[in-house]
Parts: C-alpha cells; sequence; structure tokens
C-alpha cells in the first residue's frame, strides 16, 4: 500500500507532503467503537460521528531516515488515481513508491 506523498508549489517554494489515511494502526478507541457496532458495519474514515483515534501511516516513519522501515498495520485501505485521458496522453508518468510491505 503507498503512502501518498505529494508536492505543490505555493509562491515558488515546493511544499511536500503527506496524505494517506487509508492505512492505520487500530486504537483502543477504534475497538471499543467496532464492538458497539453490527459486524456487517464497515467503518469508514472520515465520519466526525465515529471517532477512531486510529494512528495513520502518513503520519507515521519517515522515509529520509530510514526508507525500509517496516511498519505495522491492522487496516489497509485502497486509493484510486483518476485522470484524464488526455494528461496520459500528453506522456504525464504517475510514480507509485511503495513505502511498507505487511507480512
Amino acid at each position: 500500500m503507498p503512502d501518498v506523498w505529494f508536492h505543490r508549489y505555493v509562491d515558488g517554494k515546493d511544499i511536500e507532503g503527506r496524505f494517506d489515511y487509508n492505512s492505520w494502526q487500530e486504537s483502543d478507541t477504534g475497538r471499543r467503537l467496532s464492538a458497539t457496532l453490527d459486524k456487517n458495519i464497515v467503518l469508514a474514515e472520515g465520519y466526525k460521528e465515529y471517532r477512531t483515534d486510529r494512528v495513520y501511516m502518513a503520519r507515521m516513519g519517515d522515509w529520509r531516515k530510514n526508507k525500509d522501515q517496516e511498519i505495522p498495520l491492522d487496516g489497509i485501505g485502497g486509493v484510486n488515481i483518476l485522470v484524464k485521458a488526455d494528461v496520459h496522453r500528453s506522456g504525464t508518468l504517475i510514480v507509485l513508491i511503495y513505502l511498507c510491505w505487511v507480512a
């Protein structure tokens, strides 16, 4: 599961950041919440009504210090990137860098 790393330029300055809240380590808060829900309910991220206090992979580690660090995860989501066909035709390459492997 790739951690999503982005670059953007603001006033000529390169701003980089992380964004991937699809992979996490579960918290005690999340476990307690899950225990109260029907087993057929999938607990998705982003709903303020469902506080989970999960620790997200995007906020763990630093590839500059140890690019081979393995992070144990309890949940792995998916990432989809939708790109217009003419962007692909223009030669733009979408590069995915895998920073984590789950055993």
